[in-house]
């Protein structure tokens, strides 16, 4: 009985999570800087575009806050 308790929680857990992630995804997938990403990893290469979506990181400026 206790089995099917924690069972059935977790379950819900994983649904509500799955569901959670649909959203999260066509939201992140969809947005403008998504898109500037993937057009820049289609035209130079995904390591080129992870270098420019991480270019602001790498300046002494933006490390000090």
């Amino acid at each position: 009985m206790q089995k099917q308790v924690v069972n059935n929680i977790i379950e819900g857990s994983v649904a509500q999570s799955q569901r959670s992630s649909t959203i999260f995804d066509s939201t992140t997938r969809n947005n403008p800087s998504s898109v500037a990403f993937q057009r820049l990893a289609e035209k130079s290469g995904f390591k080129a575009a992870v270098r420019e979506r991480d270019k602001p990181g790498r300046t002494k400026a933006y490390q000090k806050r």
